[in-house]
């Protein structure tokens, strides 16, 4: 985060008797990772009437007929989205992009700046946006199953990417609402954006749901926002409300995980196809061509095994290692030994890439306060390179480059669902304090509503009270890259 001096330092050596949320970072106390902290300074809220009065999804009967992508599309490709950034940048300049940001409190927007950049794109969230959140159907008319090759690894999403655009749109006219205390388009607002964020992930690539996950982030500190202004509604039940998880990427991950025998042919069910030996072995060598395409870091790798297996020969390296464990398996010496070396390797590669894809996918289907106490199969897959000593080590490491993204996004859609389900804490607190007339001594003196538990780790939130200054911790070893803190104190 930036940090914006010198009013921002007065703001946190002086903490406003006015409801307000100012952002810093902070060094860990052991020094090795900073924390990002959350100062709000909030009014008691009691819960609505009723109880859904504020809503974060639109009941199904008031959705419309219509395809959601169809209207974020149109945006994006009659270049309304980038006609309207050009007219703000040229208006405003680029430093819309930092009201965003919750590093810039509320108080500090510029607001006829700030008005001036949202009606220059009224018409992006209206007929984008707005448009696409009310309908029924998302079906943005990918079909992911017919790639192959590197067009399942190169296929292109430029509407995906400027969801994005879009939601940091939404997101400044969301801040505005609050600055000018309208409360209720605010919250009309964080549908969308939050809605946008579900719809986005649905197309199962990884990279989108990355995106949708950035959406919905952008979309929590928003929630921050309305919940440290003054005299804001209580949105424990809108929250409640939200899908949990907020997006699934188990259709993403699966598509990720076919992408093996997608890209590389060798690895597209051996055991039944029936190729010359030369084939079989143009296949193999084939692969490490197509290795280093797919993915530039691994250049060093492939040219090393290419150097391995050029000039002796395909299999040098595996070939002997291969073929043993074809009989572990449960084929006959004899008829391993008959094989074309191609065609020993290629069934060999494509069962260890199975092996290690399969053990990857697992973390999708537990919660992460599972995932996060480690699996052997991740230390293993980073040590069964081609000149490992383990069984299934991989002779091409096509695993070793996939699976990575798929712990990355587990991680990602993990650290989301705990930053929303603190903002619901945050909201038992602030309803708690609207009966009690002060901030709970621990979080199991809140009898209003359930506080939920850190779905990281299952347990309830690390929260203390001191000084009158409730402190909620989310720690580095929740299993995140990510240490946050979030002080809360009643306003005057």
């Amino acid at each position: 985060m930036k940090l914006f001096a010198p009013i921002l330092l007065l703001a946190l050596t002086a903490p406003p008797c006015f409801a307000e949320l100012v952002t810093t970072d902070e060094d860990s106390k052991d020094g090795d990772h900073q924390v990002e902290v959350f100062r709000l300074t909030v009014t008691p809220a009691a819960e609505p009437t009723p109880a859904f009065a504020y809503r974060l999804i639109k009941p199904l009967d008031q959705l419309k007929e219509g395809n959601a992508p169809a209207y974020y599309r149109r945006i994006h490709a009659e270049n309304i989205l980038r006609g309207a950034q050009s007219a703000m940048e040229q208006k405003v300049g680029r430093e819309w992009y930092d009201w965003l940001d919750a590093d810039v409190p509320i108080s500090q927007l510029p607001l006829d700046k700030v008005r001036q950049a949202a009606n220059l794109s009224e018409k992006v969230v209206t007929h984008g946006p707005r448009a696409g959140a009310d309908c029924k159907r998302v079906d943005w008319g990918f079909a992911p199953e017919t790639l192959e090759g590197m067009e399942a690894i190169e296929f292109l999403l430029p509407e995906i990417q400027a969801m994005r655009e879009l939601t940091r749109m939404v997101a400044l006219h969301t801040r505005l609402a609050i600055a000018e205390h309208r409360y209720a388009d605010a919250v009309d607002l964080m549908r969308i954006n939050y809605r946008m964020g579900h719809d986005t992930a649905q197309v199962p690539f990884l990279v989108c749901g990355l995106v949708g996950i950035a959406e919905i982030g952008i979309t929590n500190n928003n929630a921050l926002d309305l919940i440290a202004a003054p005299d804001s509604p209580n949105l424990y039940w809108a929250l409640a409300e939200l899908p949990e998880p907020n997006l699934s990427l188990r259709e993403a991950v699966q598509f990720e995980m076919s992408l093996g025998p997608r890209v590389f042919p060798l690895l597209r069910d051996p055991e039944n196809a029936s190729y010359a030996p030369a084939e079989w072995n143009r296949r193999f060598s084939g692969a490490f061509a197509q290795l280093e395409r797919f993915n530039g870091n691994s250049r060093d790798v492939s040219s090393q095994l290419s150097s391995t297996f050029g000039g002796v020969g395909a299999g040098v390296l595996g070939y002997s290692h291969a073929k043993e464990r074809l009989v572990d398996w449960g084929y006959g010496r004899d008829e391993v030994e008959g094989m074309a070396v191609g065609r020993v390797l290629a069934i060999y590669s494509a069962r260890v890439y199975r092996v290690h894809a399969d053990a990857a996918a697992k973390d999708i289907y537990l919660p992460w306060s599972e995932v996060r106490k480690g699996d052997p199969a991740w230390e293993r897959l980073r040590q069964s390179g081609p000149f490992s000593d383990d069984p299934d080590r991989e002779l091409i490491p096509i695993a070793h480059m996939l699976t990575p993204a798929v712990r990355t996004c587990c991680n990602a859609v993990a650290r989301t669902e705990r930053e929303t389900a603190l903002l619901r804490a945050v909201e038992a607190v602030r309803m708690h304090a609207a009966e009690a007339g002060e901030l709970p001594a621990e979080l199991a003196d809140v009898t209003c509503v359930p506080v939920p538990n850190n779905p990281s780790t299952g347990e309830p939130f690390e929260y203390t009270l001191e000084a009158g200054v409730a402190t909620f911790n989310l720690p580095w070893s929740d299993g995140h890259r990510v240490n946050r803190r979030y002080e809360i104190r009643l306003a005057d």
